[in-house]
Formats: structure tokens, C-alpha cells, sequence
């Protein structure tokens, strides 16, 4: 119930009480949770690093992607046969 309370005064009633703070954005959030990730793209923060290349991320969920993909193990692969 609590889901569609949120859903209702987030995106029928427009209350989106958290505003980022950085000067000229005005981008405002229904979450708390949602500016702290916004504001990462202001501060270049990337607290998610893959353990296999090091490339760091700022939402934990690209994180899961980039490991899902095969693009971290080709780059790895790509590196072991220019160096081997």
C-alpha cells in the first residue's frame, strides 16, 4: 500500500520534497536515496568498482551490468594475448 502512496504523490501530486543542491541543476526527488545518486554525477563519485578491471561506477546496478557483460572478460582476454 505504501508503494502506490508514493507513487501517487510522487508522480500525480508532484511532491518531490529533495532538491539538489548545486547550483543551477534544480533537479528535486520524490527519494532521498534518488538525490544521493544524482549528486555523484555532479561530484564524479564512483563508489562500485568491479573487481576484475578496476572500472568504477556510480549506481550499484551499472556495476551489475558491466559484470553480466562480456565486456570486462574480453578486455581481459584482448590484454593477455598483447602481453602474454
Amino acid at each position: 500500500m505504501l508503494q502506490l502512496k508514493d507513487h501517487i504523490k510522487s508522480k500525480h501530486q508532484g511532491v518531490m520534497p529533495h532538491a539538489c543542491d548545486v547550483k543551477g541543476c534544480g533537479k528535486k526527488f520524490y527519494k532521498k536515496s534518488d538525490l544521493v545518486v544524482h549528486k555523484r554525477y555532479h561530484t564524479g563519485e564512483r563508489p562500485f568498482s568491479c573487481g576484475i578491471c578496476m572500472r568504477s561506477f556510480p549506481i550499484v546496478s551499472h556495476l551489475k551490468r558491466h559484470i553480466r557483460s562480456v565486456d570486462c572478460t574480453k578486455s581481459l582476454e584482448r590484454k593477455a594475448e598483447i602481453h602474454p
